[in-house]
């Protein structure tokens, strides 16, 4: 069995905690900052209105993983999710977490992951630390410019 690989990313965003939050709670627009998704379905929400179950296609290349994600939230501190269903992940867990610094806000994105398939763990982990900086600093954009 494959083993699960970690990567945390930390960056700054110049905009406050409530429009990053707002930014990520977003889902639909996944896909302008994150080259990976596609085809963002939401399935449920919160009484809040904020996305609980997810349907998305991540595409790597020619491949296409079908997802199915639970999101939780937590005020505008928190964000997590968990792959309920994958083609190819027996595990994806991930977190933003969001932190006010004199400068905007302080984010530090956690992903961990394992797939169903073997590979070596030194590949996946550079696969998913390029791409976890790639949408970071495309998210970083995205929020920056985002209007609550």
């Amino acid at each position: 069995m494959a083993s699960s690989t970690r990567v945390d990313v930390e960056f700054r965003v110049r905009a406050g905690p409530e429009v990053v939050m707002a930014a990520l709670t977003d889902l639909r627009r996944l896909p302008e900052w994150s080259a990976l998704h596609r085809n963002v379905r939401i399935e449920s929400t919160d009484d809040q209105g904020r996305p609980i179950r997810v349907a998305l296609d991540a595409t790597f290349g020619p491949i296409v993983d079908r997802e199915l994600i639970e999101y939780g939230w937590d005020g505008i501190e928190r964000v997590n999710w968990n792959v309920l269903r994958s083609t190819y992940l027996t595990i994806q867990r991930g977190s933003y977490t969001l932190r006010p610094d004199p400068d905007g806000t302080q984010v530090t994105m956690a992903l961990e992951i394992e797939a169903k398939f073997l590979a070596p763990k030194l590949m996946v982990r550079g696969l998913q630390l390029a791409t976890s900086k790639t949408a970071s600093k495309r998210f970083k954009a995205f929020a920056e410019s985002y209007a609550i």
